[in-house]
């Protein structure tokens, strides 16, 4: 095993700490899809006006305009690639042996604590979830590490 001075993400993962963020990688692919299924559905009738240039320029601000724009960012303005990409990072980090850095877990459990702390009730807090697999996995990597 390395030696404990060696950064945790350069360092060789434990198996319980590769299976936790393994596993949280997959929730977070699983919340990233039930968001795109779910708004996919809810804003189905805004996605003409996406394609047509709706949103560009500073027309009127009507409410037909404002009620498209919010269903551009509830769908493919979301939050769902960037957390779609992480949670597919993290899973070939843990796949190849390498420890996520802590600050990600720490930092996403943050983003999602005050995204759903603004905007309750919400899908959310479902992040604490995977977020914590996160920070557990790194835990329990550190610890193995310590104690090599």
């Amino acid at each position: 095993m390395p030696s404990v001075d060696r950064p945790i993400s350069d360092a060789l993962v434990s198996a319980r700490a590769r299976t936790l963020t393994v596993w949280g990688a997959r929730a977070t692919v699983l919340i990233g899809v039930a968001h795109t299924v779910y708004f996919a559905v809810r804003t189905h009738g805004s996605w003409g006006g996406w394609l047509t240039g709706e949103l560009w320029g500073s027309g009127a601000r009507d409410a037909a305009h404002m009620e498209t724009a919010r269903d551009f960012w509830q769908l493919p303005a979301s939050f769902v690639v960037p957390m779609v990409l992480l949670a597919l990072v993290a899973s070939r980090l843990a796949r190849s042996g390498r420890a996520l850095p802590g600050y990600v877990g720490w930092t996403f459990a943050a983003w999602i604590v005050v995204c759903g702390g603004i905007l309750l009730p919400s899908g959310f807090l479902l992040g604490v979830v995977p977020a914590g697999m996160f920070i557990a996995a790194h835990h329990v990597n550190s610890k193995a590490l310590r104690a090599d």
